[in-house]
Parts: structure tokens; C-alpha cells; sequence
């Protein structure tokens, strides 16, 4: 079976190379709802980020000290470096080429540019991105609702994958 992750990136800047503040993603099985597999969490050093070329954007930083209780969660765990948590990512990953989903056009890009400015590649093939949007649209078109209930730092991916789950399981959906 084809495995399914959710990324939900923190980030201090905007666009593809908007500088990271932390990296979530949950493995989750679309098919079976409410099943979250694994999860991830890192911590990354925007310091680190902006010595590879990565950029901060003043709007995004004053946004997240406006979310002082989110950002002290975030801060309170360890941080590593770019590279450090694009390795451990990548780790947690593995080797087979997940189905990749993200909110928006903006999550997906951004962690795949991170791993060209440290000088890799992303863990998953570009054919294999999603974007939860369209599905969550389509899930408000047929009046699904869906929850996760998770660490909150992984709190909107959880609800991203709650979405998923909820629409392949109203529509009968066997395969993605």
C-alpha cells in the first residue's frame, strides 16, 4: 500500500524559500479514519535556514509573536539545524516514495526548496504531491466534518488528514 503523509510546515517567511520554523507531518492511512499512523515534529533554527539562503519576512515573524502560547510550544522543544531536521526527516520518511499532501501551494514547495538549499532532494517524488484544499472544499460541498484529536503543534494536519478520511470514506473512495 501506497503510504500517505501530511506536512504542515511553521515558517517565518513567505513563499518557497520562506525561512522554517518547525516541520510536522503525520503518516496516516486514508482509508481507515481516525487512523494517524506516526508523527513527526521538528524544531529548526531560522538562523540556520537563513545562513542557506532561506528568508525571514517581518509581517510572518510579528504574526507568530502575536501566537506567543503556539510559538513558546514550538521554542520549548529541541532545535537543530536545517540540515538536522531535513536528515531526520527524511529518515522518518524512509526509503519508498510517500503520497505527500499539503495545505495550500505553499508547504509542499517550501520543504522541497529547503532540501535543494542544503544540497539534496526531497524524499518523495514531485508526481506524488497533494494539495488538501480541493479536498477540503469538496468535504464542505458535502457537508463532511472531520477532527483529529492530536498534539497541538500537529493540530491542523490532524484535521487536514481528518478531512481526507472523511471524503474517501463518503464517496467510497479505494484507491487516491
Amino acid at each position: 500500500m501506497t503510504r500517505h503523509v501530511m506536512i504542515d510546515l511553521w515558517t517565518l517567511g513567505m513563499g518557497p524559500e520562506g525561512a522554517l520554523m518547525a516541520i510536522g507531518a503525520i503518516k496516516f492511512d486514508p482509508f481507515k479514519p481516525k487512523a494517524l499512523i506516526e508523527q513527526f515534529f521538528q524544531s529548526i533554527d531560522p538562523v540556520s535556514c537563513t545562513a542557506h539562503g532561506m528568508k525571514l519576512d517581518a509581517t510572518k515573524v510579528m504574526w507568530w509573536m502575536g501566537m506567543q502560547e503556539t510559538y513558546n510550544e514550538v521554542a520549548s522543544r529541541r532545535i537543530v539545524d536545517l540540515g538536522t531536521g531535513l536528515y531526520g526527516f527524511t529518515d522518518w520518511v524512509g526509503k519508498e516514495s510517500p503520497i505527500v499532501w499539503g495545505a495550500g501551494p505553499t508547504d509542499i514547495p517550501n520543504l522541497r526548496r529547503a532540501y535543494e538549499l542544503i544540497g539534496d532532494e526531497a524524499p518523495w517524488n514531485q508526481s506524488h504531491e497533494r494539495c488538501t484544499q480541493t479536498i477540503a472544499a469538496l468535504a464542505e460541498a458535502i457537508e463532511v466534518k472531520a477532527r483529529n484529536e492530536i498534539d497541538p503543534v500537529l493540530t491542523t494536519a490532524a484535521n487536514q488528514v481528518g478531512y481526507i478520511q472523511a471524503v474517501v470514506k463518503k464517496l467510497g473512495l479505494t484507491r487516491l
